[in-house]
């Protein structure tokens, strides 16, 4: 940003003032750095810059860094731990490798209409029927409800991966 040392701050871009912001928050070597949406409204290259000094900053001097983004693509990029906040209330919360290992979507598909089931197994965060398919998000509890799915007799049964964006959506209740 030295092509606009000559600039007032009110001169600069949105992003760049944002830039400018968080190398002041920057300054002294903060042991805790709060950020709130760090990330909005910074085109990708910025967005990738101000990640990478967070990272970097975290790395070399131990800063501890709390962001809170709805950028989950951005979260998944740098965050070591991570808590999903829901009208207040921290509906999941660990290390991201550890969160992203405990979810599973357990995918049962039907010769006709999916039945109505309600799973017994612990760990079933939610459940959503769409023509054939009976769809199961499971934390921890994946053999159980997968055990319990078979009781079914579906057609075939499918464990997958789920993005934080889809723990996110189901954990907070959102349609997807």
């Amino acid at each position: 940003m030295t092509e606009h040392a000559d600039k007032r701050i009110d001169q600069l871009s949105g992003g760049q003032r944002k830039r400018v912001s968080i190398a002041c928050e920057l300054l002294g070597d903060p042991q805790l750095l709060f950020l709130d949406e760090p990330t909005s409204g910074l085109d990708p290259a910025a967005t990738e810059q101000v990640l990478k000094i967070l990272v970097k900053q975290a790395g070399r001097d131990g800063t501890t860094v709390l962001f809170s983004s709805h950028q989950l693509a951005d979260v998944e990029q740098i965050a070591d731990r991570i808590a999903i906040v829901d009208r207040g209330r921290v509906v999941v919360d660990g290390a991201l490798d550890e969160v992203r290992a405990r979810y599973k979507r357990i995918q049962l598909v039907f010769d006709g209409d999916a039945p109505d089931a309600a799973f017994k197994t612990r760990g079933v965060v939610a459940t959503r029927k769409q023509g054939r398919v009976l769809s199961v998000l499971a934390s921890d509890g994946e053999q159980g409800v997968v055990a319990e799915a078979r009781a079914l007799k579906p057609k075939a049964v499918d464990v997958l991966p789920v993005t934080l964006k889809e723990v996110f959506l189901e954990t907070v209740g959102v349609e997807n």
